[in-house]
């Protein structure tokens, strides 16, 4: 940028206070006061990400570590996007200018709220999960313990990601020792069962979206076995003049004595584009954000 430009930016703008102990700092430029509060706060969420994206890596490898080989891809395919926005509610506007049309703002987020915050909605994640696996300890229901791993997974990218930011700010948690143990809670219970997943060929498109149950952790070659049973339906219809395909799925699971189960709850996703050979790829994609 030219130095005559630099020169009419507010000074706040471009030398930016440092973070302290109480406070994260962050800058946004808009066409308006709200577009740069929301510049300033996408600001915030890319720079924490990229920040954490190291750790998140070194935690999935710690964990696939302790598991089969086979296992590996799984666990990472769980990490293929990082970035994510971050919600924060306790945050002011420090400084305000406007100069030839541009708004800016400083913006200043209480970082103890902030942490207290994301810690809370990854127990908020994980909590439901822990206690669900207490019940069928206390029922002795090794099956759906053992197939508590989906859900588990399912929430892995998220809660590591948690758990790395306030591990960057020192702030003390359980958050990957408490996912950790009800993950070996569940694998020790799949100890028992040997595993079978049953995919209709018309939804055989989707496997790589479907990893977790395509990559289980734990299952043996044991005479008891558990079956999963994925399906679905596919919708086409037309929007605004484009092609659209909506996937409905639901998957059950085979008890032991032959009861089919529901598993977790139905997931529906949509898509919409001028292909009709690149609806099936959106889909893909739209359902790996679901599973």
């Amino acid at each position: 940028m030219p130095i005559t430009a630099c020169a009419t930016l507010p000074t706040f703008f471009r030398q930016p206070p440092a973070d302290t102990q109480v406070y994260l700092y962050t800058v946004g430029v808009g066409d308006n006061k709200n577009a740069a509060t929301e510049d300033a706060l996408s600001r915030l969420s890319l720079r924490l990400s990229s920040d954490i994206e190291a750790s998140v890596h070194s935690m999935i490898n710690t964990q696939r570590d302790e598991y089969k080989s086979e296992t590996q891809s799984a666990l990472y395919q769980q990490t293929h996007q990082l970035a994510r926005p971050f919600t924060f509610n306790n945050y002011q506007i420090a400084r305000y200018e406007q100069i030839k049309g541009q708004h800016y703002v400083l913006i200043h987020v209480h970082k103890p709220s902030f942490l207290a915050d994301i810690e809370q909605t990854a127990l908020n994640l994980l909590n439901p999960l822990l206690i669900a696996q207490q019940k069928y300890q206390q029922q002795d229901n090794q099956a759906e313990l053992a197939l508590s791993q989906f859900a588990l997974r399912k929430y892995q990218n998220q809660l590591f990601k948690d758990a790395a930011l306030l591990d960057a700010f020192n702030y003390p948690h359980q958050i990957k020792q408490r996912y950790s143990q009800a993950l070996n809670t569940a694998i020790s219970a799949a100890n028992q069962f040997n595993y079978q997943l049953i995919l209709p060929e018309e939804l055989s498109f989707l496997k790589s979206a479907l990893y977790p149950f395509h990559s289980p952790i734990g299952f043996s070659s044991n005479d008891k076995l558990l079956t999963v049973f994925i399906t679905g339906a596919i919708i086409e219809s037309a929007e605004q003049s484009q092609a659209a395909r909506k996937l409905s799925l639901q998957y059950h699971w085979l008890t032991p004595q032959g009861k089919m189960m529901l598993l977790g709850h139905p997931i529906e996703v949509h898509a919409v584009g001028s292909q009709q050979d690149k609806l099936n790829s959106l889909l893909v994609e739209e359902l790996k954000n679901k599973v």
